[in-house]
């Protein structure tokens, strides 16, 4: 029998996931649901890298990415989880520093298809639920990959700090022409339609209250409106999730 480590994270609100998430990844089951995030392993696999707590917390992440999509939401970890070590030798547990999350979530929009007969036959929350599961799946099985990390960390951000927004955002497409260079690469690459990515480089970059280049402006910064702004973010979430599709494929 050997020591076993459990590091659990908090999040808010606790109902943030509907279903409970149960996975594998760096040696470690993972369990996701009510407001708490926790991995559990043998010591001796926890102590391989001296950097594991960061590692498990990056898979954390790219497994709820696909949610927080769903509701504009931002989670907040802080370094260190509750770390609890069970000793093989039936020592009392210690349990170390704890930590919680802060969100803010904003509106979504829920609706139905219901026939004649009052049978549901479409349900866009069971559907995004459905392709949440799907996608938080294929983020958490990269992890590890430092550019996803970084395309993780930027949409993260961009909710976080509303002020700077389309900033974070472009962030994720300079976090790409890193690994594949031109934005023609980068379409090539991933699938993306490339006068998208003109749309996206020309909203986040024209001087606005939210944008790259402020001081560029000679005039008074205007707030972009509402479809520049779901232009923005849908198609930075469609840059990352073509970005896990293609770590998916064979290369």
């Amino acid at each position: 029998m050997s020591s076993v480590v459990l590091l659990e994270w908090s999040y808010l609100p606790a109902n943030l996931i509907g279903s409970e998430q149960q996975f594998e990844a760096l040696g470690a089951s993972f369990v996701i649901q009510n407001g708490s995030a926790r991995a559990q392993m043998y010591e001796s696999t926890f102590r391989l890298a001296p950097d594991m707590t960061q590692k498990l917390l990056a898979v954390i992440k790219a497994r709820v990415a696909p949610f927080e999509h769903l509701v504009s939401a931002s989670l907040d970890f802080r370094d260190q989880p509750a770390l609890t070590i069970t000793h093989d030798d039936g020592r009392p547990t210690e349990i170390h520093l704890e930590a919680h999350a802060g969100i803010r979530i904003a509106d979504h929009l829920h609706f139905q298809v219901i026939d004649k007969n009052g049978v549901v036959t479409f349900d866009s929350e069971l559907d995004q639920l459905a392709s949440a599961e799907a996608n938080a799946e294929l983020l958490a099985r990269h992890a590890t990959d430092d550019v996803l990390s970084r395309l993780l960390l930027s949409l993260a951000q961009s909710r976080k700090d509303r002020d700077n927004e389309f900033t974070h955002l472009y962030e994720i497409l300079e976090a790409l022409a890193t690994r594949f260079g031109s934005n023609q690469n980068i379409c090539g690459a991933l699938g993306i339609n490339l006068p998208h990515v003109r749309d996206f480089h020309r909203i986040c970059n024209t001087p606005s209250t939210v944008s790259r280049h402020r001081g560029l402006a000679k005039s008074p910064l205007a707030e972009p409106d509402p479809a520049q702004y779901s232009f923005a973010r849908s198609f930075a979430w469609e840059l990352v999730m073509a970005y896990g599709s293609w770590l998916e494929g064979p290369r």
